[in-house]
């Protein structure tokens, strides 16, 4: 039996539970989306969904096999890190004000 069919259908569970989510999200806070809205909310997740299989196609014949995996690992990896600094330095700027004091350094500014 093929891979691809298993493959593809944890794919499209993983992005409908991913919309679900959003959903529930928006819905809970009472969020009232234009039509409009959620006509971009529907086709632009899509449009990075086919944007990104297409490079994953055109990747997968340029490396190894065993690159894709740690290529997405680094990748996934270095986003968790931005936003962890990004998180870090909003505390070290809350708690700066809070104690009063002067210096910066100029990437905490």
């Amino acid at each position: 039996m093929s891979t691809a069919l298993p493959v593809l259908l944890l794919f499209l569970t993983a992005v409908s539970m991913d919309s679900l989510t959003a959903g529930l999200t928006y819905g809970t806070q009472r969020v009232k989306l234009q039509p409009a809205a959620c006509l971009i909310l529907t086709f632009i997740p899509s449009l990075f969904i086919t944007a990104a299989n297409r490079v994953g196609s055109f990747l997968y014949f340029l490396l190894p096999q065993t690159a894709l995996p740690f290529l997405s690992f680094t990748l996934l990896m270095l986003l968790g890190l931005s936003k962890l600094i990004a998180y870090q330095n909003e505390l070290f700027q809350a708690n700066k004000a809070k104690l009063g004091l002067k210096f910066a350094y100029p990437g905490n500014k």
